[in-house]
């Protein structure tokens, strides 16, 4: 009984040590300036082809939504997310 009264204390007191030293590394590791420079930008509006990569003259759109890695990805994930709700329904109905 004693562990089931110290247990849960324990653990959420090492999980609040571990966000604590989690937002110190994360606020040791932010460039405030990218986060304001995104901030700021996000009213501009640019056209879609004002970025074209250097070495291969492709846009920002097809590094985006065109490679082929990308779209295995997607599928992969569409597939796992049907999987997923096809075995939690039967799993739910369940006594």
């Amino acid at each position: 009984m004693l562990w089931y009264s110290i247990a849960p204390a324990a653990v959420g007191a090492v999980m609040a040590a571990a966000a604590v030293v989690a937002i110190v590394f994360a606020s040791a590791s932010i460039d405030y300036w990218t986060v304001m420079r995104f901030f700021g930008s996000r009213g501009v509006t640019l056209a879609p082809d004002a970025w074209k990569d250097h070495a291969f003259s492709r846009s920002l759109p097809f590094y985006l939504f065109h490679l082929p890695f990308y779209s295995d990805m997607l599928g992969f994930a569409f597939g796992f997310a049907i999987l997923c709700a096809l075995v939690f329904w039967p799993t739910a109905q369940g006594p």
